[in-house]
């Protein structure tokens, strides 16, 4: 929708967004920044009225502190001079009672004997002692008059255990009392008594808290709905506007809180606390305390039902409720649980604590008597409607200012967007008249000097030029049109021709091959097996180079998706005995043996039979190649509906990084002279298409060093193997070790005095085979070397050469290492180098002889020539050889007519 507005309107949109979202953005900045200040007023007020609250809390409880550190002081000096009379005591305690208007009651308490040994003599004397005798008077006036009475379970109590363990004063938490009908909150401070340095008792003050809950009734921070509580080190509220929250923990405040503001959460809460009684029964079923506190417990889960159902604050009572309960029951506000738990482990810890709510913002500052006692709390909570209303009056503020200034920006902006967009409008229609094709237009000139104007300018001389590109690009296309058609015409014709080569080779090589097999078979008559051996040889080679010519013409038909398949069952077994024969001669040289394992039971296969040879061919082929010594295995297995034929070696084993970039086109590890693998680069590209266009998948396994296997998948068939015609193309595979003949050279070695012994080095059988063949029908002797270190090893172990063969690409060795070698032991007489390379560009002639070379032929090469060249050499050598045999006899003979 935006796009079909004006450009008047997008302006005017857009600068207005922009002004708006500026604003908003303003207005919320300056209404967090006014919260955060208000915020920081709050807590500044809170920490004010706190320290305030400090001193007054220190105020009440100084004179009970001095009080009671007075006594103990007297105490530990009574003791210290043998002056222990109990009588006197109690006299000193009751009449300080009587005096110190503030203090309810003091406590007196000494371990057993630890005052004057004589707590048998007391034991059971009324009112002051128990059956133990032990002195520990409580002197109180909660009553209205003085009285006294023993203290009981001494031992077990805070108040005694703590100040025992420390040696320092101590300040017990709140705790209500009734007194004449009302609950007042007391608290005791306690002073420990030691008498040479070691504990003996306890002297406490109570003291009632009521001035600290007149003062916190008095003051509400920031006016009406603020509120002031103090809070002890357990967290229990000692001082509160709220009576009946006197004595309750903090957990039963934020229940208290919860259930009378969200009815939802009540019927929550019972659960929780059903669930809190149910796992914690009565142990003891003899202990009244227990019981009676479960009582209370049901009690109060009863009174919460009653309360759910008419959901009267008014009714709410919680003093049954324990702060273990409260917690339970605060799982059904995990805010307000989280909130009372950290508020507690604050006031514990003497933090300062900040907690927000919907109503509060409220501020706990710790109190802190002295520096061994534990602290209290002050917290003074704030209404939340009071801290937002400045930060509201601000955001209002700037809200009215903001729309003022927007209203005043607009009108600005559409008288602007109105100037400026009319010129623009007027070049935009003639742009679109130019954009119809017409370009023979005038284009119309705005005169201004502002940006306008030179866009203006810019327009009517980019319309003229384009009009100037227009109608050259119009000849560019005729021009291009008549190139499209040409190159067309020469990719047809390059089809043309792929396809004549195609066929004008394929012809003469099935010619070669059918003539050399029917001489195998007899067709002129009688053959020895040496010469079936070099027959066959013919025939696999030229076997080899239709393979080779059908991968270079499938990678340009399966890049047109022209390949068709033959599909027809076929039995995989056999083709893979077919394709190893086919692959021996690869193995010239090397200590590997090629294995077919493939079950013969296994079914046949629906695949075009000539596909499949091609791809086993490759397969094999590429796993000979990498492997100098081991196996080659081929086998098969069902997977599914399907055939998965696996060619496996012990080869040098491929990294998994170069796992996909194997299979891509014209992809080779090395491409030097003396690289140690050979190949177009095609072989696996090719195979990978034509497994895909069968329907499969291909994959490798490989790891550096320990070999690789290729595994590729094939539909299986519904016919019986033994129902599987084998073509006559397979069937006329020959195996060349049928007419495996001797080594020539070996064979020939312990006759060979005489001859002339030459040494030929070529990694192709094929090139071994025929130079052999020509060099012993000249009567020389030939030994044979498949790479330049098996040459160099023959020499090294004391084999004499009368000349060298030497192929100049070969694996491992380049022909140029191998005569720089030679050279470093042989003069070029001692032992003539010809090279023999299909390489013939000038410098690798130049860095041929450069290497050490007499003479250098190509290949292919004429055999007259080759023979000739041989001839002259070992004739060079003989005559060099006999011209250095008279200079030294003549030397000789010289040297004996001077003696």
């Amino acid at each position: 929708m935006f796009k079909n507005l004006s450009l008047r309107t997008k302006i005017f949109s857009l600068v207005s967004i922009v002004v708006v979202v500026s604003f908003l953005t303003l207005t919320l900045v300056v209404s967090n920044k006014t919260f955060e200040m208000a915020k920081k007023d709050a807590f500044n007020l809170a920490q004010e009225t706190a320290d305030k609250y400090k001193n007054e809390i220190k105020a009440e409880l100084q004179g009970a502190r001095i009080t009671a550190e007075t006594l103990s002081t007297v105490f530990e000096s009574l003791k210290d001079n043998g002056l222990t009379d109990r009588k006197m005591m109690n006299d000193i305690l009751r009449h300080a009672l009587s005096k110190k208007e503030y203090i309810t009651a003091f406590c007196i308490a000494y371990d057993p004997d630890a005052l004057d040994g004589k707590d048998k003599e007391f034991a059971g004397m009324k009112p002051a002692y128990d059956e133990t005798g032990r002195f520990a008077p409580y002197w109180n006036k909660l009553g209205g008059n003085i009285d006294v009475e023993p203290l009981y379970d001494i031992d077990i109590a805070d108040w005694y255990i703590v100040p025992k363990e420390t040696l320092h004063e101590y300040i017990t938490d709140p705790y209500p009392y009734e007194v004449q009908g009302n609950s007042v909150m007391l608290a005791s401070i306690i002073f420990p008594i030691l008498h040479k340095g070691k504990f003996i008792g306890i002297m406490s003050s109570d003291f009632v808290l009521d001035k600290l809950q007149e003062m916190i009734s008095k003051v509400n921070p920031y006016g009406q709905g603020g509120y002031t509580e103090i809070l002890s080190n357990a967290g229990a509220i000692v001082a509160h506007p709220d009576t009946p929250r006197l004595g309750k923990d903090l957990m039963e405040a934020r229940v208290y809180e919860m259930l009378t503001s969200e009815r939802s959460k009540v019927g929550e809460s019972i659960k929780y606390a059903e669930e809190y009684i149910a796992e914690n029964p009565v142990e003891d079923q003899n202990d009244k305390d227990q019981a009676a506190r479960y009582d209370k417990l049901i009690q109060f889960v009863a009174k919460l039902k009653e309360y759910a159902g008419k959901f009267d604050p008014a009714q709410l009572d919680l003093s049954l409720l324990t702060p273990e309960m409260a917690q339970a029951m605060l799982k059904a506000d995990p805010a307000r649980l989280r909130y009372a738990i950290e508020a507690k482990d604050a006031i514990k810890n003497g933090g300062i604590y900040t907690a927000s709510t919907k109503e509060f913002y409220t501020v706990y500052m710790p109190v802190r008597f002295s520096s061994v006692t534990n602290p209290w709390s002050v917290a003074v909570s704030i209404p939340m409607t009071k801290i937002l209303d400045e930060a509201n009056n601000t955001r209002n503020y700037v809200v009215m200012v903001s729309v003022v200034a927007i209203g005043l920006i607009a009108c600005i902006l559409y008288v602007i967007a109105k100037n400026v967009t009319m010129p623009i409008l007027l070049l935009s229609n003639t742009a679109k008249v130019l954009g119809e094709g017409n370009f023979d237009i005038e284009v119309p000139l705005i005169q201004s000097n502002d940006e306008i104007g030179a866009l203006s300018k810019a327009f009517k001389f980019m319309a003229e030029k384009i009009n100037n590109l227009i109608k050259e690009m119009q000849q560019y296309a005729k021009t291009l049109e008549e190139k499209n058609i040409y190159l067309n015409r020469l990719n047809e014709l390059k089809d043309e021709f792929l396809a004549n080569t195609s066929h004008e080779l394929r012809t003469p090589i099935n010619g070669i091959i059918g003539i050399v097999e029917s001489m195998i078979d007899g067709a002129a008559g009688s053959l020895t097996n040496e010469q079936k051996y070099n027959l066959a040889i013919v025939s696999n080679s030229g076997k080899r180079l239709s393979n080779m010519i059908n991968d270079i013409l499938d990678f340009t038909k399966l890049k047109n998706k022209e390949i068709v398949l033959q599909i027809k069952p076929i039995d995989l077994k056999t083709i893979v005995d077919t394709v190893i024969v086919l692959s021996k001669p690869l193995i010239k040289g090397k200590e590997l043996t090629l294995v077919n394992e493939i079950d013969s039971s296994l079914a046949a296969v629906n695949a075009d039979e000539n596909r499949i040879q091609q791809i086993l061919y490759n397969l094999i082929g590429n796993a000979i190649k990498f492997t100098e010594k081991g196996k080659v295995s081929v086998s098969a297995r069902v997977v599914d509906d399907k055939a998965a034929v696996s060619v496996k070696d012990t080869g040098i084993g491929i990294a998994e990084e170069k796992f996909d970039r194997i299979f891509e086109s014209f992809e080779q590890a090395d491409g030097s002279t003396a690289r140690e693998y050979g190949g177009t680069g095609l072989g696996l590209s090719i195979t990978k298409k034509i497994v895909e266009l069968h329907g499969g998948t291909i994959r490798v396994e490989s790891k550096p060093g320990e070999g690789s296997q290729f595994t590729f998948t094939v539909p299986l068939s519904d016919e019986k193997r033994e129902d599987v015609a084998l073509s006559e193309a397979l069937r006329s595979i020959i195996d060349m070790e049928d007419f495996a003949v001797a080594d020539q050279a070996v064979k020939e070695d312990a006759a060979s005095e005489g001859r002339r012994r030459i040494l030929v080095v070529d990694d192709e059988p094929v090139n071994i085979q025929v130079l052999t063949n020509l060099l012993t029908i000249r009567d020389y002797s030939v030994f044979k070397a498949y790479n330049g270190l098996e040459a160099l090893d023959l020499i090294e172990k004391g084999k004499e050469f009368d000349l060298v063969l030497l192929d100049v690409m070969m694996p491992k060795m380049s022909g140029y290492e191998v005569c720089r070698h030679l050279r470093e032991k042989y003069s070029l007489f001692d032992l003539p180098i010809v090279m023999l390379t299909a390489k013939n560009q000038i410098q690798d002639v130049i860095l041929g002889f450069q290497s050490g070379a007499n003479d250098y032929l190509q290949k292919p090469f004429d055999k007259e020539e080759l023979l000739a060249r041989v001839g002259t050499l070992l004739e060079l050598k003989s005559a060099m050889t006999a011209a250095m045999a008279a200079t030294k006899a003549k030397s000789l003979f010289l040297t004996n007519m001077s003696h």
